[in-house]
């Protein structure tokens, strides 16, 4: 199932995104934007128990923020998950 949302993708679009990798072999990611305590918005990289990567926002989102599945084009993960940064830590850019 990791092909579905691998790590290499989760990564590769974290970083596209502006997200900032907090040491280099850290799973841990901080947002671009930041205010007088530091990031916005911590994301952590894991594998979920199906198998694919997800990503944890602070203890709040948990899902993929990739899928690679032809037979479902319309997930829009990458969409969901910036609507929800967007929406519960504004200023994450």
């Amino acid at each position: 199932m990791e092909h579905l949302a691998s790590k290499e993708d989760t990564v590769q679009c974290l970083l596209s995104l502006g997200f900032i990798r907090v040491d280099k072999e850290s799973d841990f990611f901080d947002s671009p934007g930041s205010d007088w305590a530091g990031s916005i918005v911590q994301v952590y990289v894991y594998q979920c128990v199906n198998g694919y990567y997800c990503v944890d926002t602070d203890g709040g989102y948990r899902a993929p923020v990739v899928w690679n599945d032809p037979e479902d084009r319309n997930s829009k993960t990458t969409e969901k998950f910036v609507a929800y940064l967007d929406q519960y830590f504004p200023g994450w850019k």
